[in-house]
């Protein structure tokens, strides 16, 4: 989920190196090459253990080893020279092109909490002597989840290597990147949705020793539904987005 900043620093030295701009080619080569030769952690204040700007407010049903916690600010002025790299509040193509990948970066880490707990229950079963009809359909149904979406996910993410391969040098039209972001989010919205399916399956399974809190199929019953709530986007958004889209209207971000 956390690799999504270097892939953006990557994607900006590849542009810039094909468009012939040394020095936006220069600075980007020196953060990639401080990241792989220096060993550099790239760290912020929202989630990052022992710091003192942390409000220690995250109270989340799930997501407990890393949080979301409360950061203040005040006073801190800085100069226009200090923010690089950004782009104007309100562009919505420009955040589309920024955050292609984001979404699949959350949506394969729900997906891997989901191929473990039916790793896991999956184990189990096979150490029953029978299983019932209703246990062999679940089990089943979590099987065609998870291959539906490995090749979703597997698809999207290609569609934007393919797109980053034929625009070495540019961010592409503004019509590709919203098909590609859609793309994305249709990605992101069907794998989440089957992760908590196969995750509850995988509950109904175990019986009651995976209701226990210590279990590691409750510890990915919370984990998994906070997919959702993951930008970009949540949930409600993007429905909002791929609905409007689908109607043929100008999607809307905001």
């Amino acid at each position: 989920m956390h690799l999504v900043f270097v892939l953006n620093v990557a994607r900006r030295w590849q542009i810039a190196t094909a468009a012939g701009d040394e020095r936006r080619a220069r600075a980007f080569g020196e953060t990639l090459e401080e990241i792989a030769r220096q060993g550099a952690v790239f760290a912020s204040a929202g989630s990052e253990p022992r710091q003192d700007l942390i409000r220690n407010d995250w109270d989340a049903l799930g997501m407990r080893a890393s949080g979301s916690h409360s950061v203040s600010f005040e006073d801190v002025r800085l100069p226009l020279s200090a923010l690089r790299g950004g782009f104007p509040i309100g562009d919505a193509v420009e955040y589309m092109e920024r955050n292609l990948a984001a979404g699949l970066f959350h949506a394969v880490a729900a997906l891997g909490i989901a191929e473990s707990a039916q790793a896991s229950v999956a184990a189990a079963l096979a150490r029953r002597d029978e299983l019932d009809a209703h246990a062999q359909m679940l089990v089943a149904e979590s099987l065609v989840d998870l291959s539906a979406s490995r090749a979703v996910f597997s698809r999207a993410a290609a569609l934007i290597d393919e797109h980053h391969e034929r625009n070495p040098g540019s961010r592409g039209t503004a019509q590709e990147l919203t098909r590609l972001f859609a793309e994305a989010q249709s990605a992101k919205l069907f794998t989440g949705e089957t992760a908590v399916r196969i995750v509850d399956h995988a509950l109904a399974l175990s019986g009651g020793a995976g209701y226990l809190n210590g279990s590691p199929l409750a510890r990915a019953y919370r984990d998994v539904r906070a997919l959702p709530f993951m930008h970009p986007l949540g949930a409600n958004r993007a429905y909002t987005f791929l609905g409007q889209l689908a109607a043929g209207r100008e999607p809307n971000l905001h």
